[in-house]
């Protein structure tokens, strides 16, 4: 339930660039971090845990990397037609292949590298004190890189770095599933965490843009101050987890459960194609006023949810008729 919710928070994130996206911007790729974490095993050997990565993570890499390069070029080449060139193609060809930022996708490498980590501290560590103080102390040295040096590097491996706190604290709260649980036991006391914790995170996102003029985010490098970054991330974290404990919709689960589809096209496809379709019907001047731009935004997202849904339905029936067939 709460990776839709994130989902949700990214898509508009997305859309909307003022402080509002600002703010999403300070927790929900920390989220799908954490997530991540906690639904993290390290039981298999390191043969079957490695294919099944692949599987999981290189494999959407692949299937969705293509079509979101051959639309990519194919809209640049009918707004530029100087872009068709072999050395354009050829620097995102790298690109795809390096995995430097590129897009959404650029989280799928990260990730497969962060499990890769962690599944051997994991291995080799036994005990989760001493993988928190590793973590903490590889948080520091990639805040201490970006600092200093900052280039980004290739699959991301950098924020594996800055990002580590985050999956251990969901592995942590995994070993500790039952504490964790209990800590939202009942419905008035989630209500009063989710409170608290939406009170710091908006307070810590207030503090660190007056201190450090600058947004936490985690896709362009910036940390702000970082003390304060990741107690909001942390925050934001719970507070979402809270919510979709409290506010549970079959239609947010179903996005959760097929969340790669979401979060993997809806930026570089499904954007650019809702702004193309509210152009030639001239809604594109909506965006001029404040009010009118709250408008655009709500109007893309719905397009942009109903096709992405539209489209995992279709890929659904699809791979349940071809079971069907195969099972004759």
């Amino acid at each position: 339930m709460a990776k839709g919710y994130g989902i949700i928070f990214i898509i508009l994130s997305h859309l909307q660039t003022d402080n509002f996206g600002y703010f999403l911007n300070s927790f929900h790729v920390p989220l799908f971090f954490f997530l991540s974490g906690f639904v993290f095993s390290a039981r298999k050997d390191f043969k079957e845990f490695f294919i099944e990565k692949c599987k999981s993570l290189l494999f959407p890499y692949l299937y969705l990397g293509v079509p979101m390069m051959l639309f990519h070029t194919a809209l640049s080449t009918y707004y530029d037609r100087s872009f068709l060139t072999t050395q354009k193609v050829t620097d995102m060809m790298l690109n795809y292949v390096l995995q430097e930022r590129m897009w959404t996708i650029w989280f799928l490498t990260c990730l497969f590298l962060l499990e890769l980590i962690f599944y051997f501290l994991v291995k080799k560590i036994k005990s989760t004190s001493v993988i928190g103080i590793i973590s903490a102390l590889m948080a520091i040295a990639g805040l201490v890189y970006y600092r200093f040096i900052g280039k980004e590097l290739p699959w991301n491996v950098d924020i594996c770095f800055t990002a580590i706190p985050f999956f251990y604290v969901g592995y942590l709260c995994k070993c500790n599933k039952e504490k964790f649980e209990k800590m939202f036991f009942t419905k008035r006391r989630n209500c009063a965490l989710l409170f608290i914790f939406t009170v710091i995170c908006i307070v810590s996102f207030y503090i660190n843009s007056r201190l450090t003029s600058e947004h936490f985010n985690i896709f362009h490098s910036t940390y702000g101050n970082p003390l304060i970054t990741y107690i909001g991330a942390f925050a934001g974290i719970f507070a979402v987890v809270i919510f979709s404990q409290l506010f549970t919709l079959k239609f947010i689960r179903f996005i959760g459960i097929n969340s790669i589809l979401y979060f993997g096209l809806h930026q570089t496809i499904f954007i650019p194609c809702t702004r193309f379709v509210l152009s030639a019907v001239h809604l594109d001047k909506l965006p001029e006023s404040p009010s009118g731009n709250i408008i655009f935004v709500i109007i893309q997202f719905v397009l942009i949810i109903t096709a992405l849904t539209i489209l995992q339905i279709i890929i659904d029936k699809i791979k349940s008729h071809n079971k069907k067939t195969s099972a004759v």
